[in-house]
């Protein structure tokens, strides 16, 4: 709940997380890594959201679709070396990918659209109008 997301994002700024609010991602919590860290992203998220439900099943998906690991890793890669420090611009560019691994995961159209405009992509583009 909000109350326990609140403590965690409090805690992490104990360890020197900075928190960069919600991004755009409705019940997420964003947070920056200390410097001394690889760098990384940390999210704290409300238990049920589509962030969560998103990252879960793109996870679980991945598990039993190697070929989907593949060129998922491939993409974020490649767009990584494109994007070091621009992670609006790298996120709108996987989206065209991650929707499709999600599409076929069988995440429901709805979500997917909420998932394209959360991500700055044009849901009409990417065919999830």
């Amino acid at each position: 709940d909000l109350a326990c997301a609140i403590r965690a994002s409090e805690a992490l700024r104990t360890v020197g997380y900075t928190p960069l609010g919600d991004l755009g991602i409705p019940e997420r919590f964003a947070f920056s890594a200390p410097t001394e860290l690889p760098r990384h992203n940390l999210y704290v998220v409300l238990a049920g959201c589509l962030s969560l439900r998103n990252h879960l099943r793109l996870r679980d998906h991945l598990r039993s679709h190697p070929e989907d690991v593949e060129k998922y890793g491939a993409v974020k890669r490649e767009l990584a070396e494109r994007h070091p420090d621009d992670v609006s611009a790298y996120c709108t560019a996987k989206t065209a990918v991650l929707l499709g691994i999600l599409a076929r995961a069988g995440l429901p159209r709805d979500e997917l659209r909420s998932i394209a405009v959360s991500n700055g992509a044009d849901p009409d583009a990417l065919g999830v109008a």
